[in-house]
């Protein structure tokens, strides 16, 4: 069975809407210029999310060391959220029981729904728990 142009699925492209009449099949964009203006656009999304990220996390690291230097190791999550942290926001999680081990960076603590505890800038967290990585 011979396939005609209107058995043929309409291509758009990406970046403009247009159909694409002619090229290859698997053709994404009508022309260079829209090809280079969607992947710019994809790059700059890309970079913007990181910048994000980052952001979040050093702004939840600025409120832990806050804390810190005012000898709070702990305190409840209403509080927490208050001051503007953001607990999504992480570098590292691990289940302890019916606690989390959470970090951002070399801070550490323990996160349960309510509250956050045993806020520590690096070393162990309790006598009972190792380092990352290193088993009893």
């Amino acid at each position: 069975m011979n396939l005609t142009r209107k058995d043929e699925k309409v291509r758009r492209c990406l970046n403009c809407g247009k159909v694409i009449v002619n090229g290859r099949p698997d053709k994404l964009f009508c022309c260079v210029r829209c090809k280079n203006a969607w992947h710019n656009a994809k790059q700059w999304m890309q970079k913007n999310r990181k910048e994000k990220v980052i952001s979040r996390l050093l702004k939840n690291y600025e409120i832990l060391t806050t804390l810190i230097r005012l000898n709070k190791d702990s305190i409840e999550f209403p509080d927490l959220i208050e001051m503007g942290y953001n607990p999504d926001y992480v570098t590292g999680y691990r289940k302890q029981g019916r606690k989390s081990v959470c970090s951002c960076f070399e801070i550490r603590y323990f996160q349960t729904p309510s509250r956050i505890s045993g806020l520590r800038k690096g070393g162990i967290l309790s006598e009972e728990e190792p380092p990352y990585g290193k088993k009893k």
